[in-house]
């Protein structure tokens, strides 16, 4: 079992796989109520892949393209965010309506900083962002999500 550190106080909450495929599922269905269609998804590396893959298999959407970025500092106003590319997005998997998929929205920042790439290679994305997760401090609102948190820290299957 990996050691997950979270600040003494910080509130946190532990989700496991089977919470997390039942989210999938839920936003899944969220997204396929809305009868909006998707050609594609978009979505950034680790968790994102993860829930990525599950829900592209429900709603058999078949083109999936991923950034693989990290963020450091993105939630502390006093310091600059350091962005560390680690892999390219491919833009010719995507289509003109494009979900973007991730597992948390925290602060928005990775979302918004893939939305605004993905948009500068190709203006005419029309991209829509979806997550399991989704914390009332993000800088981005989802059109689709399946819980809504405050302050609390989610530690995820693969962070423990």
């Amino acid at each position: 079992m990996k050691k997950v550190n979270v600040a003494p106080g910080q509130k946190f909450l532990v989700i496991n796989w089977l919470e997390l495929h039942k989210g999938c599922e839920l936003l899944a269905s969220y997204i396929r109520e809305s009868g909006k269609l998707y050609d594609s998804i978009l979505t950034a590396n680790r968790g994102g892949l993860i829930v990525a893959g599950i829900v592209a298999n429900i709603l058999d959407i078949r083109k999936i393209a991923y950034m693989g970025i990290s963020i450091l500092n993105d939630d502390d106003p006093i310091k600059t965010p350091f962005v560390t590319i680690h892999s390219q997005l491919n833009p010719a998997t995507l289509t003109e309506n494009v979900l973007f998929v991730s597992d948390f929205l925290r602060t928005g920042n990775t979302v918004l900083y893939v939305c605004n790439h993905t948009k500068s290679l190709n203006p005419s994305i029309q991209i829509d962002v979806s997550a399991i997760y989704y914390s009332r401090n993000s800088a981005i609102e989802p059109v689709y999500y399946v819980t809504q948190f405050q302050d609390e820290w989610l530690i995820l299957p693969w962070d423990s």
